[in-house]
């Protein structure tokens, strides 16, 4: 066995957590209070939601643009054009998704973090790229850490913008940042040189703290050792059965996001999590 080989193995000894996708999204209604907490209670590490900013300065749980998917039978609402009381008396409601009979609405980030057990995290994925947004999840998260209501290192913030990513390092001291990247020549093994040259040429100019990347064959020993002689810390996304779960903890990513956090754990942890 070269050395290589044989740190990718040491590291994938390490436990692996699981990042359960805007909650237990596979069954609940998706960035909602029921969905974390179903996730949490399937054993999963962190949860990973999406967040914007609305007209009045708060910051929501939520992935489009506007409500019309996570809320027919109402007017379709801008998430920044409208404020969070508006959002608020909307219903959501996910076709073949379980509400237990609640109401549910889209939730604040002052209010996840407040249901988060102790010990567990969040996935923070940036999808407002303005300075107001920052500047109030700067103080979101500054709150609740002085607040003791979750541990710096059990906050990881993600995105897809670079500038966002690297100006986020800044303004989020002692907090984790991940570029979030998706390889759409995944399948293409001929692209691969390309694909972790460009990966790792970005990483050098962000100083990002980790990658998130979405799970393909481009991702192998050569892509894993390359960056964590960078230092940087791993999660792929995408992983919704046994067999990429654990090609993916053998390559040694330290995070693992899933739809399914009770399948996935369960695998992980009959294989030696």
């Amino acid at each position: 066995m070269n050395l290589q080989k044989a740190i990718i193995l040491s590291d994938s000894q390490q436990k692996i957590s699981i990042v359960a996708h805007r909650g237990a999204s596979y069954a609940f209604p998706e960035n909602t209070l029921i969905s974390f907490q179903e996730a949490f209670s399937e054993n999963a590490d962190y949860i990973e939601g999406d967040f914007r900013m609305t007209k009045d300065g708060e910051i929501v749980c939520l992935h489009d643009i506007n409500t019309s998917r996570i809320a027919p039978g109402y007017k379709s609402l801008n998430v920044r054009r409208s404020t969070f009381e508006e959002l608020r008396r909307l219903s959501v409601s996910l076709s073949g998704k379980r509400t237990e009979g609640a109401e549910v609405k889209i939730p604040s980030l002052s209010e996840v973090l407040d249901m988060i057990p102790e010990g567990k995290g969040i996935f923070i994925e940036i999808k407002d790229y303005q300075l107001d947004f920052l500047l109030k999840l700067q103080e979101i998260l500054f709150k609740a850490i002085f607040a003791k209501k979750i541990t710096p290192e059990k906050i990881i913030v993600i995105c897809f913008s670079k500038n966002i990513v690297k100006f986020s390092r800044i303004i989020l001291p002692g907090i984790k940042v991940f570029w979030l990247f998706s390889n759409c020549f995944s399948l293409l093994h001929f692209f691969n040189p390309f694909v972790h040259r460009y990966i790792i040429s970005v990483i050098k100019k962000i100083e990002c703290d980790g990658i998130d990347l979405r799970y393909g064959k481009f991702f192998n020993n050569t892509l894993s050792q390359k960056l964590k002689n960078l230092n940087q810390e791993i999660c792929m996304y995408g992983i919704d059965n046994s067999e990429d779960a654990s090609a993916v903890r053998s390559l040694g990513a330290e995070y693992l996001t899933t739809d399914f956090p009770a399948k996935i754990h369960k695998f992980l942890n009959s294989a030696g999590k």
